[in-house]
Protein backbone atom coordinates (compact mmCIF):
# COMPACT_ATOMS: atom_id res chain seq x y z
CA UNK A 1 0.00 0.00 0.00
CA UNK A 2 2.02 3.21 -1.09
CA UNK A 3 0.80 6.41 1.44
CA UNK A 4 1.76 9.42 2.88
CA UNK A 5 1.91 10.34 6.68
CA UNK A 6 3.94 11.18 9.89
CA UNK A 7 7.65 10.29 9.71
CA UNK A 8 8.50 7.39 12.25
CA UNK A 9 11.41 6.36 10.53
CA UNK A 10 14.20 7.59 8.88
CA UNK A 11 13.83 7.29 4.74
CA UNK A 12 16.45 4.40 3.33
CA UNK A 13 19.50 6.00 2.11
CA UNK A 14 19.08 4.42 -1.25
CA UNK A 15 15.49 5.80 -1.35
CA UNK A 16 15.60 9.30 -3.52
CA UNK A 17 12.52 11.64 -2.14
CA UNK A 18 11.05 14.28 -4.32
CA UNK A 19 11.75 18.09 -3.30
CA UNK A 20 9.05 18.71 -0.66
CA UNK A 21 7.11 22.34 0.17
CA UNK A 22 8.39 23.70 3.78
CA UNK A 23 4.80 23.29 4.37
CA UNK A 24 5.09 19.69 3.85
CA UNK A 25 8.48 18.52 4.72
CA UNK A 26 7.33 16.61 7.73
CA UNK A 27 5.52 13.79 5.76
CA UNK A 28 7.72 11.60 4.30
CA UNK A 29 6.73 9.85 1.09
CA UNK A 30 7.04 6.06 0.61
CA UNK A 31 7.55 4.41 -2.44
CA UNK A 32 4.85 6.59 -4.82
CA UNK A 33 4.57 8.31 -7.88
CA UNK A 34 5.03 11.64 -8.05
CA UNK A 35 1.90 12.12 -9.59
CA UNK A 36 0.46 10.50 -6.45
CA UNK A 37 2.77 12.93 -4.24
CA UNK A 38 1.05 16.13 -6.35
CA UNK A 39 -2.18 14.88 -5.34
CA UNK A 40 -1.02 14.17 -1.70
CA UNK A 41 0.74 17.06 -1.44
CA UNK A 42 -2.60 19.42 -2.76
CA UNK A 43 -4.97 17.57 -0.43
CA UNK A 44 -2.85 18.19 2.51
CA UNK A 45 -3.01 22.30 1.53
CA UNK A 46 -6.44 22.21 1.12
CA UNK A 47 -6.89 20.53 4.56
CA UNK A 48 -4.58 22.87 6.15
CA UNK A 49 -6.20 25.82 4.42
CA UNK A 50 -9.24 24.87 5.65
CA UNK A 51 -8.02 24.37 9.13
CA UNK A 52 -6.70 28.23 9.19
CA UNK A 53 -9.93 29.69 7.50
CA UNK A 54 -11.65 27.60 10.83
CA UNK A 55 -9.07 29.20 13.36
CA UNK A 56 -9.17 32.28 11.77
CA UNK A 57 -13.32 32.17 11.87
CA UNK A 58 -12.67 31.13 15.45
CA UNK A 59 -10.42 33.85 16.76
CA UNK A 60 -12.39 36.91 15.10
CA UNK A 61 -15.59 35.80 16.51
CA UNK A 62 -14.36 35.35 20.18
CA UNK A 63 -12.69 37.41 22.58
CA UNK A 64 -9.69 35.74 24.50
CA UNK A 65 -9.82 38.27 27.26
CA UNK A 66 -13.68 37.60 28.35
CA UNK A 67 -14.14 34.92 30.28
CA UNK A 68 -17.13 32.19 29.23
CA UNK A 69 -20.11 32.72 31.32
CA UNK A 70 -20.10 30.00 32.91
CA UNK A 71 -22.61 30.45 36.21
CA UNK A 72 -25.89 32.94 35.63
CA UNK A 73 -25.75 36.40 36.92
CA UNK A 74 -27.34 36.59 40.54
CA UNK A 75 -29.19 39.34 42.76
CA UNK A 76 -30.41 39.67 45.72
CA UNK A 77 -31.38 42.24 48.47
CA UNK A 78 -29.64 42.53 52.11
CA UNK A 79 -29.95 44.55 54.72
CA UNK A 80 -26.83 46.31 56.10
CA UNK A 81 -25.77 47.35 59.68
CA UNK A 82 -24.02 50.26 59.95
CA UNK A 83 -19.85 50.11 61.11
CA UNK A 84 -20.58 51.84 64.17
CA UNK A 85 -23.55 51.86 66.13
CA UNK A 86 -24.71 48.77 65.25
CA UNK A 87 -26.47 45.90 67.55
CA UNK A 88 -23.40 43.69 68.89
CA UNK A 89 -22.80 40.51 66.24
CA UNK A 90 -25.27 42.46 63.55
CA UNK A 91 -24.04 42.25 60.00
CA UNK A 92 -22.13 45.37 58.85
CA UNK A 93 -19.44 44.08 55.99
CA UNK A 94 -21.12 43.24 52.68
CA UNK A 95 -19.41 40.74 50.45
CA UNK A 96 -20.05 41.48 46.73
CA UNK A 97 -19.87 37.83 45.79
CA UNK A 98 -19.57 34.73 48.40
CA UNK A 99 -19.68 31.05 48.36
CA UNK A 100 -20.37 30.16 51.95
CA UNK A 101 -24.04 31.27 51.65
CA UNK A 102 -27.24 28.75 52.24
CA UNK A 103 -28.77 29.62 48.65
CA UNK A 104 -24.99 29.14 46.94
CA UNK A 105 -22.64 31.87 45.47
CA UNK A 106 -24.30 34.96 45.83
CA UNK A 107 -23.89 38.43 47.61
CA UNK A 108 -23.53 38.02 51.59
CA UNK A 109 -23.78 40.36 54.90
CA UNK A 110 -21.46 39.04 58.42
CA UNK A 111 -20.04 40.64 60.79
CA UNK A 112 -16.83 42.75 60.21
CA UNK A 113 -13.21 40.71 61.61
CA UNK A 114 -9.82 41.23 61.05
CA UNK A 115 -9.74 39.04 57.94
CA UNK A 116 -10.85 41.84 55.93
CA UNK A 117 -12.60 39.35 53.35
CA UNK A 118 -15.90 42.00 52.91
CA UNK A 119 -16.14 44.57 50.06
CA UNK A 120 -17.81 47.59 51.16
CA UNK A 121 -19.93 48.72 54.68
CA UNK A 122 -21.95 51.30 55.85
CA UNK A 123 -21.58 54.07 58.23
CA UNK A 124 -23.96 56.84 58.94
CA UNK A 125 -22.41 60.58 59.95
CA UNK A 126 -24.01 63.92 60.51
CA UNK A 127 -24.55 63.95 56.58
CA UNK A 128 -26.35 60.66 56.36
CA UNK A 129 -25.54 57.09 55.30
CA UNK A 130 -21.76 56.37 53.79
CA UNK A 131 -20.36 53.60 51.59
CA UNK A 132 -17.28 52.55 52.65
CA UNK A 133 -14.30 50.78 50.47
CA UNK A 134 -12.95 47.78 52.48
CA UNK A 135 -9.31 49.40 52.49
CA UNK A 136 -10.87 52.61 54.54
CA UNK A 137 -11.86 50.17 56.83
CA UNK A 138 -8.86 48.63 57.34
CA UNK A 139 -6.56 45.54 55.96
CA UNK A 140 -4.52 42.22 56.28
CA UNK A 141 -1.03 42.66 57.42
CA UNK A 142 0.69 42.59 53.50
CA UNK A 143 -1.42 44.74 52.13
CA UNK A 144 -4.33 46.64 50.73
CA UNK A 145 -7.25 45.16 48.45
CA UNK A 146 -8.76 47.72 46.09
CA UNK A 147 -12.94 47.72 45.68
CA UNK A 148 -13.97 50.33 43.39
CA UNK A 149 -17.66 52.40 44.03
CA UNK A 150 -19.12 55.18 41.10
CA UNK A 151 -22.79 56.61 41.00
CA UNK A 152 -24.08 56.04 37.63
CA UNK A 153 -26.89 58.51 35.97
CA UNK A 154 -29.16 55.52 34.63
CA UNK A 155 -31.97 52.98 35.46
CA UNK A 156 -31.42 50.18 37.40
CA UNK A 157 -32.12 48.10 35.00
CA UNK A 158 -30.39 50.35 32.57
CA UNK A 159 -26.92 48.99 33.36
CA UNK A 160 -26.41 46.09 31.66
CA UNK A 161 -22.45 46.00 31.76
CA UNK A 162 -19.98 47.20 34.74
CA UNK A 163 -18.16 49.95 33.50
CA UNK A 164 -14.23 49.93 32.21
CA UNK A 165 -13.24 52.88 34.39
CA UNK A 166 -14.72 56.09 36.82
CA UNK A 167 -14.37 54.24 40.01
CA UNK A 168 -13.10 55.55 43.22
CA UNK A 169 -10.87 53.21 45.22
CA UNK A 170 -10.37 55.74 48.16
CA UNK A 171 -13.51 57.69 49.33
CA UNK A 172 -16.33 57.22 50.50
CA UNK A 173 -19.76 57.49 48.77
CA UNK A 174 -22.78 59.27 50.09
CA UNK A 175 -26.15 57.35 49.38
CA UNK A 176 -29.51 58.45 49.00
CA UNK A 177 -32.78 56.08 48.36
CA UNK A 178 -32.59 55.37 45.04
CA UNK A 179 -28.83 55.47 43.70
CA UNK A 180 -27.58 53.55 41.50
CA UNK A 181 -23.81 52.57 41.92
CA UNK A 182 -21.29 50.50 40.00
CA UNK A 183 -18.74 48.78 41.95
CA UNK A 184 -15.59 46.75 41.29
CA UNK A 185 -13.92 44.19 43.56
CA UNK A 186 -10.04 43.80 42.44
CA UNK A 187 -8.78 40.09 43.14
CA UNK A 188 -11.95 39.34 44.89
CA UNK A 189 -11.50 37.16 47.63
CA UNK A 190 -14.23 34.53 45.65
CA UNK A 191 -11.78 34.26 43.00
CA UNK A 192 -8.64 33.51 44.37
CA UNK A 193 -7.43 30.01 43.65
CA UNK A 194 -9.55 29.97 40.40
CA UNK A 195 -7.49 29.23 37.13
CA UNK A 196 -9.14 32.96 35.39
CA UNK A 197 -7.74 35.24 33.14
CA UNK A 198 -9.07 38.09 35.87
CA UNK A 199 -10.19 38.09 39.43
CA UNK A 200 -12.10 40.98 39.72
CA UNK A 201 -16.19 40.99 40.21
CA UNK A 202 -18.33 43.48 39.01
CA UNK A 203 -21.27 44.46 40.51
CA UNK A 204 -24.63 46.96 40.37
CA UNK A 205 -26.14 48.18 43.64
CA UNK A 206 -29.45 49.87 43.94
CA UNK A 207 -30.23 51.72 47.42
CA UNK A 208 -33.66 50.30 48.39
CA UNK A 209 -33.97 52.03 51.75
CA UNK A 210 -32.91 53.96 54.54
CA UNK A 211 -33.38 53.57 58.24
CA UNK A 212 -31.80 55.97 60.30
CA UNK A 213 -33.29 55.00 63.52
CA UNK A 214 -32.19 51.74 63.32
CA UNK A 215 -29.12 52.51 61.32
CA UNK A 216 -29.59 49.84 58.74
CA UNK A 217 -29.71 50.46 54.84
CA UNK A 218 -31.47 47.91 52.19
CA UNK A 219 -29.77 47.08 49.32
CA UNK A 220 -30.33 45.24 45.53
CA UNK A 221 -27.23 43.61 44.52
CA UNK A 222 -26.51 42.36 40.91
CA UNK A 223 -22.89 40.68 40.85
CA UNK A 224 -21.63 38.04 37.98
CA UNK A 225 -20.10 35.08 39.58
CA UNK A 226 -18.09 34.93 36.63
CA UNK A 227 -14.93 35.88 37.78
CA UNK A 228 -13.66 38.82 35.21
CA UNK A 229 -16.91 39.26 33.44
CA UNK A 230 -18.95 42.64 33.50
CA UNK A 231 -22.35 41.00 32.78
CA UNK A 232 -25.31 42.61 34.85
CA UNK A 233 -28.47 41.52 33.46
CA UNK A 234 -30.14 38.91 35.11
CA UNK A 235 -31.53 36.22 32.56
CA UNK A 236 -35.34 35.73 32.92
CA UNK A 237 -36.40 32.75 34.45
CA UNK A 238 -37.77 30.05 32.46
CA UNK A 239 -41.18 28.74 32.44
Amino acid sequence: MLWVGRRLNPAPPSAKLPLLSPLSRECTVFRTSSSQVALAQRGRRRTLSALVVVLGSAIACSDPIQPRDLVPVVSTTVELYSLNGAPLGAPNALALLSAATIAGVQPAVFRVSDAFTFDLAVDFTGTGPQLIPVKLVGSVLGGQRDVGIQKVDVAFDALTEGPNDGYAFSSTLPIAVGDVIAAVAVQAPYCQGQFVLSSDVYAKIRVVAINTANRTVQLQVVVDPNCGSRRLVVAAPTT
